[in-house]
Formats: structure tokens, sequence, C-alpha cells
């Protein structure tokens, strides 16, 4: 096959990196319970619900489990897209973007209420009806993705790196000398604990950032159309 048979296809790579994004928003709702559970310990509470089975503890408990298999599977997700292993990517993506949007599905069916609490903020959101349009929404996008990507190359090199991949990476591992006084010896519910919980997200996002290709994800279509 000549490369004239082959056309850019920007539409997938944009598709991508908005799943990519949401994933990686998505994922501080794990990234920051699991910093807080191993600083704060038995001080910090926590609790997540699915298909109306409720998993909760006082720091390192049991139900751990739940928030770990969030990571990695999260996780896991933001890894083999930066490095575009679309073998793994894409049974990942849709099983976890379809479980979110079964469960929030589910829960509205029910007449449940989903609802998130941020106490060390002072946040507390009834998102029922917001997270069934967003992870329906977002799973929605993935099947087409998914479904596009029969017809699509990758195009570029990956992983690929560069001056803000590392930057950001340095950054996020420069916050851990700071989690560690504010979360570990802070007070609970106090200004040191709310810069603690700042600058866990921030962590995240750094992360998710240096895990994002340099030059973006790109594909090219394998038929030459447009």
């Amino acid at each position: 096959m000549n490369d004239n048979t082959k056309t850019a296809a920007p539409l997938q790579g944009k598709l991508l990196s908005i799943l990519y994004g949401w994933t990686g928003f998505f994922m501080i709702l794990t990234w920051l319970p699991l910093i807080r559970i191993l600083m704060d310990g038995a001080s910090y509470s926590w609790g997540v619900q699915y298909f109306g089975l409720q998993f909760y503890a006082e720091g390192i408990g049991p139900d751990m489990w739940v928030l770990v298999v969030q990571l990695i599977i999260g996780g896991g997700l933001l890894w083999t897209a930066s490095r575009m292993k679309r073998k793994f990517l894409r049974p990942l993506l849709l099983i976890w973007l379809g479980f979110l949007a079964f469960d929030a599905l589910f829960s509205v069916l029910r007449g449940d209420e989903m609802m998130f609490h941020g106490d060390t903020l002072n946040i507390h959101l009834n998102v029922t009806w917001i997270f069934l349009a967003l992870h329906g929404g977002f799973f929605l996008l993935s099947l087409i993705w998914a479904w596009r990507d029969r017809e699509m190359d990758v195009a570029g090199v990956y992983p690929s790196h560069n001056r803000r991949t590392k930057i950001c990476a340095i950054l996020a591992a420069l916050i851990v000398p700071a989690q560690i006084p504010l979360l570990a010896f802070g007070e609970p519910h106090a200004t040191t604990d709310e810069i603690g919980v700042i600058l866990t997200m921030i962590q995240w996002a750094l992360i998710v950032i240096a895990l994002y290709p340099a030059d973006g994800f790109k594909f090219i279509r394998k038929s030459g159309r447009q």
C-alpha cells in the first residue's frame, strides 16, 4: 500500500484526546482518597457506591481494594493511550466507561442519589443526573472512537516525550515532600488539610499531562477516505 492510499484522520486523534482528558479528570476521585488514606490514616474516611453496593472505610480497610482496582484500570488506560497500545486500550476504554455509564443509569432507575462529598473543602453535591449525562456521553463517544479505530493506523512514534513531560513529572514528584507534613501531620479539615488536598489534585493533573504524548494522538485512515 503506498502513501497515497492513506490520509490523516485528525478527528480520531481529537476524540481520543477528549476521552483521555475525561479519564484523567475523573480519576482524581481515585487518586485523592488513595493518597489521603496512605497519609492521613484512620482520620480520613472515604466511601463509594457501585450498583447499590457501598464500599466504605476509615483509613486503610478491606474495601480499599476498590480504589486500587480503579487506579489500575484508570492508570492503565492513560498509560496504554500514551503508548498507543490499542489492543489493550480499546477494551479497557469500553469496559471502564461502560461500567460507569451503566452504574449511573442503575442509580437513576433505582431512584438512588449519587452524592459527592468533599468534607475538607466543604463541597456536597447531588451528581446523579450530571454523572448520567457525562458517563453516558463519554461511553457513547468511546463506542464511536472504537468503531472508527478499526479503519485506522497510528501515525508517529509512541511514547513521545518532550520538555513538558519531564517538567511535569519532576513537579509531581516534588509535591510529595509537601504532602507528608500537610496531610500526615496537619490538623484534619484545617487549612493545612485543604492545602494538601489542592496539592494532591495538582499532582495528579501533572501526572496526566506528563503521560500525554508530546505531539498528541495522530491517526491515518487506511482506506484513504477523509
